[in-house]
């Protein structure tokens, strides 16, 4: 494939959107409410942040881990 520069968005970019988005967004908000209010959600999160501060000082280079 041949390079091509990004053109801009068009105008009428909402247009491109799916008539089935409106209902979808509305059923992610309410799984992602049913979540937050079961407590899945904040043990997800928890094991999350533990997960991305062992990778990033992974990164940073404060500590070395072997699988």
């Amino acid at each position: 494939m041949i390079w091509q520069a990004i053109e801009d968005i068009l105008s009428n970019w909402q247009n491109l959107a799916s008539s089935e988005l409106r209902p979808l967004v509305t059923v992610w908000n309410e799984q992602a409410e049913r979540l937050r209010a079961s407590g899945e959600f904040k043990v997800f999160m928890e094991r999350l942040r533990r997960e991305i501060a062992i990778e990033t000082g992974i990164i940073e280079r404060l500590y070395n881990i072997d699988k």
